[in-house]
């Protein structure tokens, strides 16, 4: 038996979503179809919806996987350190699935979303923060992590050669633009952009990401 004749015949929910997820990551939701992860496993559309309802189902199968690989916080260290670990880990895995920043909302409520959520309530709130502030908490950090890893995948989809010279030369543009000297801060600005790795973009998210949490101790600590 062949091996497309074994995928075939041996299809379950996670064979189609390992499938899906692996087009997706080459080329995107927008051009993730029913048929072709069902080219890719050998199969048909009409197999595929044994296991899937339709292209919203695995969609939202594919944000759970993303969600899965993200650590969740305890509730038994510093609530820092353990709300650090799984801002770090969301935004390693939104970064590894750039497409997801597309369908990040679009994708249905399910118990892994919700467990997700859950977790990083109850992390506050076995910290001490009251229900109040572990509702604000939780929005300041989850738009922070979300909004500043989507923003950087729609860099990265928006600008693939960015990091290979696109940087270089979109600055060179601009600091040769007519009156240019009249701006001296974004001359500065840029200039910085161009200084690397002295001053590389690799540890901004976490700078912020301290500074939000260092204000949201004081947060817990004054309500």
């Amino acid at each position: 038996m062949s091996g497309t004749e074994r995928v075939r015949h041996g299809l379950t929910r996670q064979v189609v979503l390992d499938a899906a997820m692996r087009l997706a990551d080459e080329s995107g939701t927008a051009a993730l179809s029913m048929r072709k992860v069902a080219d890719a496993l050998g199969s048909t559309p009409m197999a595929l919806y044994n296991h899937v309802a339709n292209k919203a189902d695995l969609i939202t199968g594919l944000r759970d996987r993303v969600l899965d690989e993200i650590d969740p916080p305890g509730t038994d260290g510093d609530w820092r350190v353990e709300m650090r670990r799984n801002a770090v880990s969301t935004n390693a895995a939104l970064r590894r699935h750039p497409w997801i920043s597309d369908v990040w909302l679009q994708a249905g409520v399910t118990h892994t979303m919700l467990r997700s959520i859950d977790a990083r309530l109850a992390c506050l709130r076995a910290a001490g923060f009251g229900a109040e502030a572990a509702y604000s908490a939780y929005h300041v950090l989850d738009n922070y992590v979300t909004g500043y890893s989507h923003q950087q995948s729609g860099f990265d989809t928006a600008f693939p050669t960015w990091r290979d010279g696109g940087l270089r030369e979109v600055a060179g543009a601009a600091l040769a633009t007519e009156g240019v000297d009249e701006l001296p801060h974004l001359v500065e600005h840029i200039r910085l952009h161009l200084d690397e790795p002295g001053h590389s973009h690799a540890g901004d998210f976490e700078l912020g990401l301290d500074l939000l949490l260092d204000g949201l101790e004081r947060l817990r600590t004054t309500t």
